[in-house]
């Protein structure tokens, strides 16, 4: 199965995507990232991605113009880029990913945006847009710097059925390897946080 993953940030992919990432098939899995997060932390975030995707054997699209994060932020209006115009470029880039890897399915952010991160909530709803299979988590983290909540709010239950979704495990070891990788570039941005054990995943 062709999966596309389009995550925001570096790391995502390991805090986050950690159900797909650390069991992908050589060649199955494609990541696209929003973000490069230079802004912080320089190059490290994109040279720790491209470790990572080389040691899991997932092809990262290198191609596409990676903007800050916190782009959920931008003004909407009055002030360029203004938010129409970060909406435009990502949705752009992730036509061109759909073109290019024609995926049976795409692993995204939920609509949680797993700790309420607002770039997560954001690229939910732009690549739900798209009318694809998608992947989601069940993963809901109280986060009070972010829109959170400690449990899937009811408008969502209905995606996350509590009897479906198929159940996994985060392979400790595997997690604490990326990790290291991140933290050599100085680049981790969980410091801090627990990793998440365990979720559910959903085909909707």
């Amino acid at each position: 199965m062709r999966t596309l993953m389009i995550f925001a940030h570096p790391d995502d992919e390991v805090v986050f995507g950690w159900p797909v990432t650390q069991c992908a098939a050589p060649g199955d899995v494609t990541l696209l990232t929003i973000c490069h997060n230079a802004g912080k932390y320089g190059s490290g975030p994109i040279d720790a991605l491209r470790e990572v995707c080389h040691h899991n054997k997932i092809i990262l699209l290198e191609q596409t113009k990676r903007i800050e994060c916190n782009f959920y932020r931008t003004p909407p209006r009055y002030e360029m880029p203004d938010l129409p115009h970060v909406i435009r470029h990502i949705n752009a880039v992730i036509c061109a990913a759909i073109t290019q890897v024609k995926p049976d399915v795409i692993f995204t952010h939920n609509p949680m945006g797993e700790y309420g991160h607002g770039d997560h909530r954001m690229l939910f709803n732009v690549v739900a847009m798209h009318a694809r299979p998608m992947l989601l988590t069940d993963i809901c983290i109280s986060n009070p710097c972010h829109l959170s909540s400690p449990v899937i709010p009811p408008v969502y239950r209905k995606v996350f059925p509590e009897r479906e979704g198929q159940e996994h495990r985060l392979n400790m070891h595997w997690y604490h390897e990326m990790e290291s990788i991140y933290k050599r570039h100085h680049s981790w941005s969980w410091s801090g946080h627990k990793p998440v054990p365990s979720c559910k995943l959903y085909r909707v």
